[in-house]
This record gives C-alpha cells, structure tokens and sequence, in this order.
C-alpha cells in the first residue's frame, strides 16, 4: 500500500478522480462484457473474466488512492458502517 500512497501523492486529486472514473468505466464495461461471453465458447468466457479480473485490480488500485486522498478514516468508518449495515441485513435484524 505505500507504494500505492506514493503514486498518489505524485498526483492531485483532480487527475486520479478522472482516471478512477475511467478504471470505473472499463470495469463496468468488462462487467457487460462477461453477460455477453456467458452465451459464447469457455475460451471466450475464459478471456472475458480475465479482463474482468485486470480490471477489478485497477480500480481497487485507483479506490486506495480515492482513500488516500479523501483520508484513511473517513473512508474506513464508512466502510465500516456499510458493512454492518449489509450484515445486518443478511441476518434479518435490519433495526440494528
């Protein structure tokens, strides 16, 4: 991870926003992507989940620098308020 802080900190805020929109996109298209192959060969399908994969990686990459710069804390405290909330949910008991 510090490598990943170091990357960030040789860039603003504003040119990581955009190319984390970007790895969002791809990612997002690789999702597409992969309902298509679902119908095609096992290579096909192989392939697609490859790049799905490759992509997954870039944002979870780009989502450290995200944390980075909008502060480890913040970021982690919701994180961890969303996670709760979900197994929460998962368990039926929704109030707590």
């Amino acid at each position: 991870m510090d490598k990943i802080r170091t990357i960030a900190a040789n860039h603003t805020f504003g040119q990581q926003r955009a190319v984390f929109v970007e790895k969002c996109a791809e990612a997002i298209q690789a999702v597409c992507k992969l309902e298509r192959a679902a119908d095609q060969s096992a290579e096909k399908y192989a392939e697609t989940m490859t790049t799905l994969t490759s992509e997954v990686a870039d944002v979870l990459i780009m989502a450290e620098q995200m944390r980075f710069f909008l502060g480890t804390e913040k970021v982690d405290e919701e994180i961890r308020k969303k996670v709760e909330s979900q197994f929460h949910k998962i368990r039926g008991d929704e109030d707590e």
